[in-house]
């Protein structure tokens, strides 16, 4: 009976005469963006440079790996490091961002404000990748020596020595 009922109120056309949308189904994919992922992953996501007007918050020596923790504690950077990274750090499509950068389990990140007025929570890797999320989109960077923060993030190998070490007890 039960079962009989719910056939029937799928078909049954609602007050305007038409029927109702089926609910969206859980498994569901959402749509691919196409810069992450989707036919335009080999192109940086178009994006209006605008300068860093002021860092509202900034959290460094962050790890990904807990062998490299103590040693990533180095990588400080100052808010004029994370302005002076973003004016200089040229846009990269997720392609390159993913397979052609240095990764370093270090970073930084936090939020900031551009000069245009719009608010971006951004991610500064020790070896020079970058990501800003602005309007719920993410652009991604990379920079050569000249916009690094050179003297702040540990060395190569000092990273390496710090995933052979065992944990400190």
């Amino acid at each position: 009976m039960a079962v009989y009922f719910c056939l029937l109120l799928a078909i049954m056309p609602t007050a305007n005469g038409a029927r109702a949308a089926p609910p969206p189904s859980p498994t569901a994919e959402l749509p691919v963006d196409p810069y992450e992922g989707g036919p335009q992953s080999d192109v940086p996501r178009p994006y209006k440079r605008a300068p860093v007007a002021r860092v509202l918050s900034l959290s460094g020596g962050l790890s990904a790996q807990p062998a490299a923790a103590q040693a990533c504690q180095r990588f400080q950077p100052k808010p004029a490091d994370v302005s002076q990274y973003f004016a200089r750090a040229r846009p990269v499509s997720w392609n390159a961002y993913l397979q052609q950068g240095d990764w370093s389990p270090c970073s930084a990140q936090g939020e900031l404000r551009l000069t245009d007025g719009r608010m971006a929570q951004w991610r500064i890797q020790s070896f020079g990748l970058g990501t800003l999320r602005i309007d719920g989109a993410n652009h991604y960077f990379s920079c050569t020596e000249r916009c690094r923060i050179t003297r702040l993030p540990p060395s190569a190998a000092a990273l390496q020595e710090a995933e052979r070490s065992p944990p400190p007890r």
